[in-house]
C-alpha cells in the first residue's frame, strides 16, 4: 500500500499514513515509559488484557518483612516472577498433553526431608524422558518444602510426579492414614500453575489430615473424605457455607453421563457463592480453592459470600501466620539452595 505524498507536516498526515503515524507514536511512548507489548499470555478471547504493573520493591526475606511489606499481597506478583526466573533455568521440554493421568514415579521422604526410594511406573517410550527427569522432580519437591517445611506436614510420607491435561495436583491416603501428594510435572511451565498446585493440594492436607478427623465414624455432617471433627476447619466451613445447599449437590449422580452438565447447572444457580466453577465441585474443593485465594490474593474489601469464605481463613491466627510463612517461601525460593 502506498502512502500519498505530501509536504512534510507532523500535524497533517492523511489516509493510511495517519495509522502508521499513530502506531509509531505508540511504539515510541512504550519505549519511553518502559512498558511492553503484551505476549500471547496476555490475550484472552481475542482481547488484550492490561499488563500488571509490578512495584519494584525488595522481596521480603523474613516473616517480619512479609508482615510489613506484603500483608495485603503487594509483593506476590514480584515474588512469582522471581520463582519464574528460578524454574526457567531447567531444561524441561513439555510433552504433548496426555488425555489421561500418567503416573511417573512415587518417592519416599526420608528423615532429612529428601526424596528417596523411587518407585517407577511402566510408561510409554515417549513419556520415559519425563520419568527420568529427576532434576525437575526434585525442583518441584524443593519448592513444596520451601513453602511448607517438614513440621507443617508430619503425615506426608510419599511424593508423586505424574503428567496430565486434566489436573495440576492430587492427594491420596495410605492404609495407615498417612498422605500421598502428587504434582503434575507440567506445572513447571509457569510459576503461577506450580504455586497454585502446591498450595491447593496442601489445602486438602490442612483440612483432611488425621488431626482434623473424628475417628468415631459418626459424622456430624455429610461424609467429606471421612468424618470431620467438631472443631475442624472443614466442619465449620461446611456449616457456614454449605449446609443449606449440599443436599441439592448430593442428589447428583457422579456416575451419570449427565453429571458434568448437572454440576454446571448447580454452579450457575449458586455462582455468586463460589470463587470459581471448580469450587462448586464439593465443600472439599471449595475450601481448597478458597484457601489458595486466601494465600495469594489481597484481603477482601467486600462482603460477598466468596469474600466471606476467604475471611473465614483469616479468623484463624495460626493460618494467618502460615500464610506469612508461605509467602516468605515464595519470595525466597532458590533452585540452587
Amino acid at each position: 500500500m502506498q502512502i500519498k505524498k505530501t509536504s512534510w507536516n507532523p500535524w497533517l498526515i492523511v489516509g493510511t499514513g495517519s495509522f502508521v503515524y499513530v502506531i509509531c507514536l505508540v511504539c515510541i511512548c512504550a519505549v519511553l515509559v518502559g512498558s511492553r507489548f503484551p505476549s500471547s499470555k496476555d490475550v484472552v478471547v481475542g482481547l488484550i488484557t492490561p499488563v500488571p504493573l509490578i512495584t519494584p520493591i525488595p522481596l521480603p526475606g523474613t516473616i517480619e518483612e512479609v508482615k510489613s511489606q506484603c500483608a495485603n499481597g503487594e509483593c506476590i506478583q514480584a515474588c512469582l516472577n522471581h520463582v519464574d526466573s528460578e524454574i526457567r533455568e531447567t531444561n524441561l521440554v513439555l510433552p504433548k498433553y496426555p488425555e489421561e493421568d500418567i503416573n511417573l514415579v512415587y518417592y519416599g521422604i526420608n528423615d532429612l526431608d529428601e526424596l528417596d526410594k523411587p518407585r517407577t511406573f511402566n510408561v510409554q517410550p515417549d513419556i520415559l524422558p519425563f520419568q527420568q527427569d529427576t532434576d525437575s522432580h526434585k525442583l518441584i519437591w524443593k519448592y513444596l518444602k520451601t513453602l511448607f517445611p517438614q513440621e507443617t506436614r508430619p503425615d506426608l510420607v510419599t511424593f508423586g510426579i505424574y503428567v496430565s491435561s486434566k489436573s495440576d495436583g492430587k492427594f491420596d491416603t495410605t492404609l495407615t492414614e498417612n498422605w500421598i501428594m502428587k504434582i503434575n510435572l507440567l506445572v513447571l511451565e509457569d510459576s503461577f500453575y506450580l504455586t497454585n498446585a502446591v498450595i491447593h493440594e496442601y489445602g486438602h492436607y490442612l483440612t483432611l489430615n488425621i488431626s482434623q478427623r473424628d475417628e468415631s465414624n459418626i459424622c456430624r455432617q455429610e461424609w467429606l473424605h471421612g468424618c470431620q471433627a467438631a472443631d475442624s476447619y472443614l466442619h465449620h466451613f461446611y456449616l457456614k457455607f454449605w449446609e443449606d445447599i449440599y443436599p441439592e449437590l448430593d442428589e447428583l449422580d457422579w456416575d451419570s453421563p449427565e453429571y458434568e452438565k448437572e454440576l454446571d447447572l448447580f454452579y450457575q444457580k449458586y455462582k455468586d457463592r463460589f470463587i470459581n466453577d471448580y469450587a462448586a465441585t464439593d465443600p472439599v474443593e471449595d475450601s481448597a480453592e478458597t484457601w489458595t485465594a486466601f494465600i495469594l490474593e489481597p484481603p477482601p474489601a467486600g462482603n460477598s459470600i466468596p469474600e466471606q469464605k476467604i475471611n473465614f481463613f483469616y479468623s484463624y491466627p495460626e493460618l494467618v501466620q502460615l500464610r506469612y510463612q508461605i509467602i516468605k517461601g515464595i519470595c525466597t525460593f532458590e533452585q540452587a539452595q
